[in-house]
């Protein structure tokens, strides 16, 4: 049914419903999680123990199996919508897919082949007379393929569509992290993240992108995981949740994102100084390494989660990782906001 833009790689060089069901649902789902995988010396080993102990990694390959559902229910939709209006039609769905797409297609033109060609002529490994041709092809292609994009939009903006397919999601402790949004929000957005991190530092502008884009609607809480190799960075940390006692948490978050370089020491005392802190008891919760075991803490829950990168987030408990672009961020906020509204009925 789709068509795919024919192989360059011969001759292109590349590099590179109900209450009762709902509950029904929670309770297989616990059962599951409760399922004896083994014993050992007795003891039970649960399906539970098994999921944690796997931690990111076993979400990644759910994550994988996720995205290929939903691309394939993207395609079945497509298709159930064709079925309808080739039956009201009176027509086979090929009839209707050739109607509809492959008859509105014009043959690429010589124009068209040769210009494509001479842009492309250093790459080009075949012929000139049957890299032409395949071009031809591919162009051709390419026109079908932009006139079922074009058929799908039409039939997706007529049809009602609703899709319940959930993707996988990991729980996450809380205790008292720093936060900052709306309490309650929606969207709860958690970050592993490194001061000294220069793709952490990256992602603080897609975040308050968010924020600006979804007032209200977002939480973000704050985790700390100072890597081995960032040398100040675990003091950083430790220095930013004693500026977290007076309340300026976020403003000094801001300072130490912005001089990445300049984490010593007497920088972090003075760029406590300039939010005007009390120094007394900065210096005193600071050289008393206070929050040390509760940095060490969010670094063990990291380890154990399988996580070993910064920046790494957790959308409504849906992983991004790394510095994506904001359009990462804004798909899985909207489809969470779609279901936060499917469940509530609206």
């Amino acid at each position: 049914m789709k068509y795919f833009a024919l192989v360059f790689v011969l001759f292109f060089s590349f590099n590179c419903a109900t209450a009762q069901k709902d509950a029904a649902k929670k309770e297989e789902m616990k059962v599951s999680k409760e399922e004896v995988v083994a014993k050992v010396n007795g003891k039970d080993v649960t399906d539970k123990e098994l999921e944690d102990f796997l931690g990111i990694a076993l979400m990644m390959k759910n994550q994988e199996i996720y995205q290929l559902k939903r691309s394939a229910l993207q395609d079945l939709i497509f298709i159930k919508l064709q079925e309808e209006k080739a039956k009201a039609e009176n027509i086979t769905l090929d009839d209707y897919y050739k109607k509809y797409v492959v008859d509105t297609v014009q043959e690429p033109t010589d124009e068209e082949v040769n210009s494509f060609y001479e842009k492309n002529k250093s790459q080009i490994r075949l012929g000139e007379e049957e890299a032409k041709k395949q071009i031809k092809n591919y162009l051709k292609s390419q026109k079908i393929q932009e006139a079922e994009d074009k058929l799908k939009d039409k039939l997706l903006k007529e049809a009602k569509i609703e899709t319940f397919l959930k993707p996988p999601k990991m729980e996450l402790s809380k205790g008292n992290e720093p936060k900052k949004g709306k309490e309650g929000a929606p969207i709860i957005i958690v970050e592993f993240t490194d001061f000294q991190c220069p793709y952490c530092s990256r992602a603080q502008s897609t975040l308050d992108k968010i924020f600006t884009d979804y007032p209200d609607k977002v939480q973000l809480i704050f985790k700390d995981l100072p890597l081995d190799f960032h040398k100040q960075s675990k003091d950083a940390h430790i220095a930013a949740h004693c500026a977290a006692e007076q309340g300026k948490f976020w403003e000094y978050h801001d300072i130490l994102f912005k001089n990445q370089n300049q984490l010593f020491p007497d920088k972090l005392r003075e760029y406590a100084q300039q939010l005007q802190l009390d120094m007394d008891k900065f210096n005193k919760c600071y050289d008393e390494r206070k929050y040390e075991k509760y940095v060490n803490d969010n670094i063990s829950q990291a380890q154990n989660l399988g996580i070993s990168g910064t920046p790494t987030f957790f959308v409504n408990g849906r992983i991004v990782r790394g510095a994506q672009p904001y359009e990462s961020f804004k798909q899985i906020i909207d489809e969470e906001l779609s279901f936060a509204t499917q469940g509530s009925g609206n």
